[in-house]
């Protein structure tokens, strides 16, 4: 079989686009293994991240032994997952119906309030994610952030004198200075 130039490029330009092809696919299965593993470690991340923001101690609860408040913070922490990835999910009209029922509870309701401010900003519902907010803040939020989401609401609302205040608080719990100082 004779080969001429015009049939060895052909079949070079088929043997390079073969290993194009396999490269191509190689990449995409390995960002689809890398976007999984980020979406893993980020809700891994936000799960812990949302415990550490709880009060370790719930006054309701010290009366009881010790065993008995863990088993209470426990099943707590499994409703609070569900809260969780409904944010997670972009369900916020779930969150803002279930955070409620977190604030009786010392352990999680600043953090259910906290949540529930954030989802009814992304439903431009501001009066009532500043109430939420303010109501974590009552709550004694360990996460200094809502004092930056307080001041993005009520410059939303035109609250300006006010809002200038919350990013303030923001910038002296060093929280998002560059961010809090650019909406000053």
């Amino acid at each position: 079989m004779k080969w001429n130039s015009s049939k060895l490029n052909k079949c070079f330009i088929i043997f390079v686009f073969s290993l194009l092809s396999l490269e191509i696919k190689a990449v995409e299965k390995t960002v689809k293994e890398l976007k999984e593993k980020r979406q893993k470690t980020w809700k891994d991340y936000l799960k812990q991240g949302a415990y550490s923001l709880f009060i370790e101690k719930d006054k309701g609860l010290s009366h009881l032994p010790y065993h008995e408040q863990q088993k209470i913070l426990n099943k707590r922490n499994i409703k609070w997952d569900k809260l969780l990835e409904y944010y997670a999910e972009a369900d916020y009209d779930s969150v803002t119906k279930n955070a409620p029922s977190f604030y009786k509870w010392g352990s999680h309701r600043a953090a259910a309030a906290y949540l529930s401010g954030l989802s009814f900003a992304k439903f431009n519902e501001l009066k009532k994610s500043l109430k939420d907010l303010n109501r974590s803040i009552s709550y004694k939020f360990k996460n200094p952030q809502v004092y930056f989401e307080k001041g993005k609401v009520l410059l939303s609302l035109d609250l300006l004198e006010k809002s200038f205040e919350a990013f303030q608080e923001s910038i002296k719990r060093k929280n998002k200075k560059t961010m809090s100082t650019y909406y000053l």
